[in-house]
């Protein structure tokens, strides 16, 4: 995801906005992992619900944004080989040893549990989305990519109508459970408004400074936060209208859209004024491990740090001050410091690791 533009500062910019991303990851992550061991639902913890309005699509965003910025230096076939090799290699990699590791923790932490383990669980879950259960967000990617391709090639031939015509045909496909079509179906949006901010030359961040556009952005987000529910989460509605209230529906997935993009045009304005300062250094630090830290905190978060607290039988109270004053900050920056440290000194350094693990971009 490694940017390069014709001005540095909307290249810093860009990775301050990938390390904000990436924290709210983590924190997110740390929120769920501490909470869910408890009993807790954590789709209801006020500050996961602000997080997951907008976080996924910001990235999702910047990857449009960033292969707009592709498309204009390569060929379609250079891109798409490059997608190839940073994205499906390690799609399939991390979800093979996901489902591998998580496989023998459940047998570890889990037989003695009161559930116990099921293969049958297990043989239903690869069934039906493995290894897309593990690494969801880069094998979304690749198809956003793919798609993404296929519209700019179809564009010679029907114009603009073609990126419409391919996003409206996901809609059609009758197995939305199936594979996590259901993140491509709410995803793409956001990564095809990437695309073509950065084809529009369009300015990001910076370009919102003197315009009403930031504060009418934030108080839609506020308003859509206030009345944001757990069905609005893509992970829970999964983009199945059921209720029988079609027009309703409709309106709440216009608002799920809307929530995003005013998330992301907020974020974007906070990373221009952090740019050329000092904790905008840290965010653009953190901002180019993002990858690696998104892959390796689902091991420590995911794998064994929720394990750990249900071990414990440690009953996390979201609302107390010690878990978000100490344990959440806390937790976060660990994981964050750990990953980079794991990716620097391990992934990167090594050649072959580098191109099964990261695609081969980064170079040590």
């Amino acid at each position: 995801m490694n940017f390069v533009a014709g001005s540095d500062v909307r290249s810093r910019m860009i990775e301050v906005v990938k390390g904000f991303a990436i924290i709210l990851v983590v924190m997110g992550h740390v929120i769920q992992c501490s909470l869910q061991p408890g009993g807790h639902d954590f789709f209801e913890q006020p500050l996961f619900r602000i997080i997951y309005m907008f976080h996924m699509p910001l990235f999702v965003f910047i990857s449009g944004y960033l292969m707009a910025a592709s498309l204009r230096r390569r060929s379609a076939v250079e891109v798409f080989l490059n997608k190839y090799r940073s994205l499906l290699v390690p799609f399939i990699v991390w979800g093979s040893l996901g489902m591998l590791t998580l496989i023998g923790l459940d047998l570890l932490f889990v037989k003695s549990s009161p559930a116990g383990f099921s293969w049958q669980a297990w043989a239903d879950k690869l069934i039906i989305n493995s290894p897309v259960w593990f690494v969801w967000f880069i094998w979304m990617l690749f198809l956003s990519a793919c798609l993404l391709l296929v519209s700019v090639e179809l564009e010679k031939y029907c114009g603009l109508a073609a990126y419409g015509i391919i996003y409206m045909l996901l809609f059609l496909f009758p197995w939305n459970q199936v594979g996590g079509i259901y993140y491509l179906q709410f995803f793409y949006f956001f990564y095809l408004a990437g695309y073509f901010t950065h084809r529009s030359g369009i300015p990001i961040g910076e370009g919102f400074g003197n315009s009403l556009i930031v504060p009418l952005a934030g108080i839609i987000f506020f308003c859509c936060a206030v009345v944001w529910v757990k069905t609005d989460f893509i992970y829970v509605n999964k983009m199945v209208l059921s209720n029988g209230h079609l027009p309703e529906e409709v309106v709440r997935l216009v608002y799920r859209f809307i929530s995003g993009l005013t998330g992301i045009i907020l974020v974007c304005q906070l990373g221009a004024f952090f740019v050329a300062k000092k904790p905008g250094l840290w965010l653009a630090f953190i901002g180019g491990f993002s990858l690696d830290i998104y892959l390796i905190q689902r091991y420590l978060l995911e794998g064994v740090y929720s394990r750990l607290v249900w071990k414990a039988g440690i009953k996390f109270e979201p609302q107390s001050w010690y878990f978000f004053g100490i344990l959440l900050p806390g937790v976060t920056i660990v994981v964050i410091g750990l990953s980079i440290v794991i990716s620097g000194a391990l992934i990167r350094k090594n050649s072959s690791l580098n191109r099964l693990l990261l695609g081969g971009r980064f170079h040590g």
